[in-house]
């Protein structure tokens, strides 16, 4: 997700809120695009795939934590994250863990990030001290009205009899097919009834055909299994889709 998309996702759902009551300190905008930025910039090359870090701490000063520490914001950060990592065409090993922590040092309207790799889902930040407050997702257990999946990503049917259908992707595991109990249901004889489908592994989306009679393509090429990139037409029978990241 660009900057300018980043800042219309804030006007709708997060920016106002916090423009409208604390006008000229922190903004999560900020964070937003810091979390963009480290994700390009710590992000490695491993044996020809280019791998993210899956760990982020965010160090805020006191009065800035509790404006900035809510459901919201961090629900925001993990999905901008998510969608960075297949705009950037790159994977992520391990749980997404992000935090946000106190930092007596800081001044207001300061913040650092701190982004590494972690192997072990449960290790804890090594910048925690005694008396610290640190915030995680798994800390806010009643739900703000936002949705427990959101969309990562979307499939746009291009050319075909449900051409104009948008379909959202979220990280769980859809199933495309004729059948009308199917996730997306296509219209579309050439499209076995079960004919393929889609799971979230590694942090990006994955194709996988599910036996069909006519195959599954990405880009022309014919896949058993293929990760789906920013852009990617995928052909089910004469049903072309646009895969677009949010």
């Amino acid at each position: 997700m660009g900057i300018a998309k980043i800042e219309s996702f804030l006007t709708n759902r997060i920016e106002g809120f916090f423009n409208n009551r604390f006008h000229g300190d922190l903004e999560p905008v900020e964070l937003f695009q810091s979390l963009e930025r480290e994700i390009l910039l710590k992000s490695k090359k491993v044996t020809g795939e280019l791998i993210a870090p899956n760990d982020f701490t965010f160090f805020l000063e006191e009065s800035d934590y509790g404006r900035l520490s809510s459901k919201r914001v961090i629900d925001a950060l993990y999905e901008i994250a998510e969608r960075k990592v297949i705009k950037n065409d790159s994977f992520m090993d391990k749980d997404l863990k992000i935090r946000l922590q106190k930092d007596k040092t800081l001044e207001a309207g300061e913040f650092k990030l701190q982004a590494c790799f972690t192997e072990n889902n449960d290790v804890e930040s090594d910048a925690e001290e005694p008396h610290t407050i640190v915030l995680e997702r798994s800390k806010f257990d009643v739900p703000l009205n936002l949705p427990n999946n959101p969309s990562l990503a979307s499939l746009i049917v291009t050319e075909g009899n449900n051409e104009g259908a948008t379909f959202e992707l979220t990280d769980k595991m859809l199933y495309i097919g004729r059948r009308e109990k199917s996730d997306i249901t296509l219209s579309d004889d050439k499209i076995s009834r079960l004919h393929a489908y889609i799971t979230y592994e590694r942090h990006r989306h994955y194709l996988i055909d599910a036996g069909s009679l006519n195959g599954s393509y990405v880009n022309d090429d014919r896949i058993d299994k293929a990760y789906i990139k920013d852009g990617d037409v995928i052909r089910l029978g004469e049903t072309l889709l646009l895969y677009e990241v949010m």
